[in-house]
């Protein structure tokens, strides 16, 4: 054998021998032992080093190290890992965190996997083992680790005494240039989550999205160099190869972090919890990625849709540009980002050949997806109310980048929706025109023509180019119109003023609504021929399809209903949206029925319904004995309910049955329109209060998870105008000074604090609406104040009410602060930031205007045109 291989052996024989001692010294409980091992071959390879840091213990005394003299220099590695993994093994995370911190601060690599399994090891630990490190360690008094990339991450600000030793190791392994595995990051910001420690979830996140973005430039660097050398010389050279292709196969953080992240701040930016300033500060640092190109993803659609939907807030936060921190406002940095992203969206890949980006910044965020487009389109309408940055973004989807991307049916319907809310009914008939073509189409709702006439866009203009970029073949084009479609339509129909097609097509558009037992058929009824086709399709099979629509279809559908004023068309479809909202928490399987997630209707859905049976109920206070009631909306003379006497009649369908009871009663035409009316108001008045009892009823933490529907302003203001007047009191004070109601209210204290004189009795129902508003955090109107004196609920009064948070769009103006004494202050957050009073005085003007041009003209002293 030659003495080179002998050599090698040997080397490796040693190297054996020594792990095979520190795994006895382990085995027996001779850490120290095992440590003194690992040292001194340590000190065989590098003899004029300084001795290594010996370990300490908790409880135990430190040793004078000397190590032991070897003829050749043997490798530590091997050993330091038996060690490592031994004491892991043994479920003693405290030990192995030492461990792990002297190894590498003594110059021993550690591989990826042993980093992974002591960071699980340190995170999944229960609290009580970090008490003696607490203690006795000096790590936890060393100053704060930043990584070279100037991210604040500071262990010490974290909670969690697991996490916080874990992201130490990892850090400190960073540092030493060691290669940490992104699963020992990824699992440090799952943990971070789970751990309520948001922040530092996002920057370990960040940390990994710039250590690909470091990667992926140094392989554009390479690859040029690459591309240098096979021009000049013919050939590259192999260590080049080889780097680059490590490079290129380095892992992309996984997208479902960013999801997670993005979710958590939503919640929180949604429920107004105190964690708020958190939440912006986290998506301050994911907006940072996006605005220096950092992200990795096509899809960041939910990231944006986040960034845009966040309040009008004064918080700030900070950024880190090179060592210097900056404060900003957090609404105003979003909306940069996201226009700047407007304004210079990506083309090309990051991985393209390096002469594509001649003069230009690498950056690594890809060519954006189509629902990130979709999501552009909706904010430049919705937010900057720009129809011509719009137009830029659509035109660089179809055009600009490659590959090239062609408008979806979210597309279209992001143009209806946004169209009908800037008053662009050009844009809004120009998409459904387009949308009718298709043969697909052809029996969709969206084919019922609109009365408004068709408009067509000047040219020229921002509209003619957003509509040619909108215009489809029908040969080639693939667009079928879905549910939201048809939701866009119907609040199209409803903002146009023609709330009353939807009630004529109803039945044609939900035929489901002939399972649900009411009078009420419309204006158009179907005939009897229909009703028999209607019955013989099963009953749980309508209602699957009703669960399909989902609960934004039947708010539009009660929206345009209640605009119609068809009270009873719009109890049926409550009933059927109710019946379909219990039927989606249902699941039929092979063991039985089981409980899914299923979908609420949203508060709006309940406020419409208060408006409802308010408006009709109004109309019971001035019924009289000429006025017939007519408008039963039954589509037959006789009802009666196939339900049995245990299922109590409400609403609409209640006041049906009660008319034909009365008339018989009563022969007087005076007494039959007094009582129709009074019977009206208590039939509405006793559904708007079921409709409150119902939403208060909700359970939020229910399992499966219930949507937490709260009751907001609008609710409570809807709820308020049903007792805005009843039978025998006279109408509310018109006075809107603050002063005037608190004379009153200071009035009606003097009385109460003298004489014991409490105002009289109010009604029962008030009290539960104002008891609601102060559990929900609101301020009761101070109108109502007076009304509760003498009872535990005043007191509850005099605190302040939450603030009133303003989820206006960005192109809104600062509202005007206006005092309303009867009401909740609320904020106008869809159409335009116009009043209607604004628009009718506009019109007025007009026509006023046109009548003297009129005028003028035929006198002869105005010059035509």
């Amino acid at each position: 054998m030659p003495s080179d291989m002998a050599a090698t052996v040997t080397g490796a024989s040693r190297i054996c021998l020594a792990t095979r001692a520190v795994r006895l010294a382990c085995h027996n409980g001779a850490f120290r032992d095992a440590h003194f091992i690992i040292n001194s071959l340590h000190a065989s390879n590098h003899p004029d080093a300084p001795p290594p840091e010996p370990i300490t213990f908790p409880f135990m005394p430190a040793f004078q190290f000397t190590p032991i003299t070897f003829d050749k220099p043997i490798s530590p590695r091997l050993s330091a890992h038996v060690m490592l993994h031994h004491i892991i093994r043994n479920d003693s995370p405290l030990k192995a965190y030492e461990t792990a911190q002297i190894l590498l601060k003594n110059g021993i690599p550690l591989r990826q996997t042993t980093l992974v399994k002591v960071t699980q090891a340190l995170l999944h630990a229960p609290p009580t083992v970090f008490s003696v490190l607490k203690e006795k360690s000096a790590s936890m008094f060393r100053s704060p680790a930043f990584p070279p990339d100037s991210l604040p991450i500071n262990p010490d600000a974290v909670q969690d005494d697991g996490l916080r030793f874990a992201l130490m190791l990892l850090l400190k392994a960073r540092e030493n240039r060691h290669q940490c595995s992104d699963r020992a990051f990824e699992a440090l910001v799952n943990f971070c989550l789970l751990q309520g420690e948001i922040i530092m979830g996002s920057l370990l996140f960040v940390l990994l999205v710039k250590d690909y973005e470091t990667k992926a430039q140094k392989a554009q660097e390479i690859k040029a160099r690459i591309t240098e050398q096979e021009i000049s010389q013919g050939a590259a050279s192999p260590q080049l190869i080889d780097r680059w292709k490590e490079l290129i196969r380095s892992r992309i953080p996984p997208k479902r972090l960013l999801k997670a992240i993005t979710q958590q701040c939503e919640e929180e930016l949604s429920d107004d919890s105190q964690d708020r300033e958190d939440a912006l500060q986290v998506l301050a640092n994911l907006a940072g990625l996006i605005d220096t190109r950092s992200l990795p993803f096509s899809d960041i659609s939910h990231l944006l849709r986040v960034l845009y939907s966040c309040p009008k807030l004064p918080d700030t936060v900070v950024l880190i540009q090179g060592n210097s921190e900056r404060a900003v406002n957090a609404y105003q940095y979003f909306h940069r980002v996201i226009f700047g992203l407007l304004q210079d969206l990506p083309t090309r890949k990051a991985k393209d050949p390096p002469d594509k980006h001649q003069g230009k910044r690498i950056h690594v965020m890809p060519p954006l997806s189509r629902e990130t487009y979709n999501s552009l389109i909706h904010y430049a309408l919705r937010h900057r109310l720009s129809v011509s940055l719009a137009r830029d973004v659509l035109h660089h989807m179809e055009y600009v980048r490659r590959p090239t991307l062609k408008p979806d049916t979210t597309t279209y319907n992001i143009i209806v929706r946004s169209g009908t809310l800037l008053r662009r009914n050009d844009i809004v008939s120009f998409a459904v025109a387009e949308l009718r073509k298709l043969k697909e189409n052809s029996d969709h709702g969206i084919a019922v023509p609109s009365p408004t006439p068709h408009q067509h866009p000047r040219p020229g203009s921002s509209s003619q180019s957003l509509s040619e970029l909108l215009a489809v073949s029908p040969a080639t084009s693939n667009i079928p119109a879905d549910m939201y479609t048809l939701t866009s339509y119907i609040t199209h129909l409803t903002s146009t003023g023609n709330p009353h097609v939807v009630a004529s097509i109803l039945f044609h558009v939900l035929p489901e609504l002939a399972i649900v037992d009411h009078p009420a058929w419309g204006d158009n009824p179907p005939c009897a021929h229909e009703r028999v086709m209607m019955a013989r399709r099963a009953r749980q099979e309508k209602l699957n399809r009703a669960v399909s629509l989902g609960p934004h279809f039947f708010t539009s559908v009660l929206n345009a209903l209640c605009k119609a004023g068809k009270t009873g068309l719009a109890e049926r479809v409550w009933l059927l949206a109710k019946q379909a909202e219990k039927i989606s928490w249902i699941k039929a399987g092979s063991e039985g029925l089981k409980l899914v997630e299923g979908w609420c209707l949203p508060v709006h859905a309940y406020t419409i319904m208060m408006q409802v049976y308010a408006a009709e109920a109004r109309k019971g206070l001035c019924v009289h004995a000429h006025l017939p009631v007519a408008s039963l909306e039954t589509g037959k003379h006789t009802w009666r309910p196939r339900t049995n006497g245990k299922v109590k009649v409400k609403g609409w369908a209640h006041f049906v049955l009660a008319k034909d009871k009365i008339a018989s009663r009563h022969r007087s035409r005076r007494t039959l329109g007094l009582r129709m009316g009074v019977v009206l108001y208590r039939s509405m008045f006793r559904a708007a209060r079921d409709i409150y009892d119902t939403l208060i009823r909700i359970v939020p933490n229910a399992q499966p998870r219930v949507y937490n529907l709260q009751p907001d302003a609008r609710f409570f203001n809807a709820a308020l105008e049903m007792l805005e007047r009843q039978p025998g009191t006279m109408r509310r004070s018109a006075k809107t000074r603050p002063a005037h109601w608190r004379q009153k209210e200071r009035k009606a204290m003097m009385r109460y604090s003298r004489r014991g004189v409490v105002p009289r009795k109010c009604n029962p129902f008030l009290q539960r609406v104002v008891h609601g508003m102060v559990d929900a955090g609101f301020e009761v109107p101070m109108s109502y104040r007076r009304q509760f004196l003498g009872t535990w609920l005043y007191a509850s009064m005099n605190r302040p009410g939450a603030p009133v948070v303003n989820r206006q769009p960005l192109g809104f103006p600062r509202p005007k602060k206006r005092f309303s004494p009867h009401a909740l202050p609320t904020y106008k957050e869809r159409g335009l930031p116009i009043q209607r009073s604004e628009w009718k005085k506009a019109g007025h003007r007009w026509k006023h205007r046109r009548r003297h041009v009129l005028g003028l003209e035929r006198k002869g002293t105005y010059p035509r045109t």
